[in-house]
């Protein structure tokens, strides 16, 4: 073959190498949701502009409720009802998980009931816990603890079981004490199983406070979306959901770095 059939390889364009960097990837996607809303501002007809809204007009409204206090408020009750029910939730159910793991018979007497309660829909009982709490921040609190509950519960039912049984029984042979065993085995053997249910429910915790505000509530993102769709206010409603998807992010974000340093650590152990 001679040397003008040679085939030599393309060269890359340019832009293709600036958008495979990570200023570039940035800028890239920088500018496509600036394409988009361009195209949501400027498109939509004076028909449409009353369903959808714009860009600019929902900006505007949710500067207006941060600079009067408002967005704070709201933001806040949300995020109490969310950490109170979190806290009770993982609260209650390490402590049944490690109750039931230490007395089996316990809990094959109240796993019926404890599985029927378990595969029922957490969010059928939103209707009952508005009736005994009101639509105050208790009921959103008492459904965000049940379904905390649950996975918690049986995350560290897990751990329990699957502990190492001839490490605790040598334990036990060479004269440890059942406090003692549970302190320096079982605990430490369930943690990263509880870690686990920890990390899994903050999503469903978010996830049903935002359903309890949507059903029925006073305050909050939720009712903040409900209120403003139920009076046909697409700016606010726009706003509202503006909010949720910042703070699903920021959660979002939160979780993989607690992700992250979680499997740095178990790296180093």
């Amino acid at each position: 073959m001679s040397q003008s059939q040679v085939m030599t390889p393309p060269v890359e364009p340019s832009l293709t190498r600036f958008v495979e960097t990570g200023s570039g990837r940035l800028a890239a996607r920088l500018l496509l949701i600036g394409a988009m809303l361009a195209v949501w501002q400027f498109v939509p007809g004076k028909a449409l502009r009353f369903w959808m809204s714009g860009p600019v007009d929902i900006v505007t409204r949710l500067w207006t409720w941060i600079f009067d206090g408002s967005l704070w408020q709201h933001l806040g009750a949300t995020v109490a009802a969310m950490t109170l029910g979190y806290g009770i939730g993982t609260a209650v159910g390490i402590s049944l998980g490690f109750l039931f793991g230490f007395l089996p018979k316990l809990h094959r007497v109240l796993s019926p009931y404890i599985t029927a309660l378990y595969a029922m829909p957490k969010i059928a009982l939103a209707p009952l816990f508005i009736i005994v709490f009101g639509i105050g921040i208790e009921s959103r609190v008492a459904l965000v603890a049940i379904t905390v509950f649950f996975l918690i519960l049986n995350s560290t039912l897990d751990g329990v079981r699957n502990v190492d049984r001839d490490l605790t029984q040598a334990l036990s042979l060479m004269g440890a004490t059942r406090s003692e065993v549970i302190r320096k085995v079982l605990v430490p053997a369930a943690l990263p199983w509880i870690f686990t249910g920890m990390r899994i429910s903050v999503r469903y915790a978010f996830t049903n406070t935002l359903l309890a505000e949507l059903i029925s509530a006073n305050m909050g993102i939720g009712f903040l979306i409900e209120y403003y769709s139920g009076i046909f206010d697409a700016t606010g409603t726009y706003a509202a959901i503006l909010v949720l998807v910042i703070m699903s992010v920021g959660l979002t974000e939160v979780l993989t770095r607690v992700e992250q340093a979680m499997a740095r650590g178990h790296g180093r152990a």
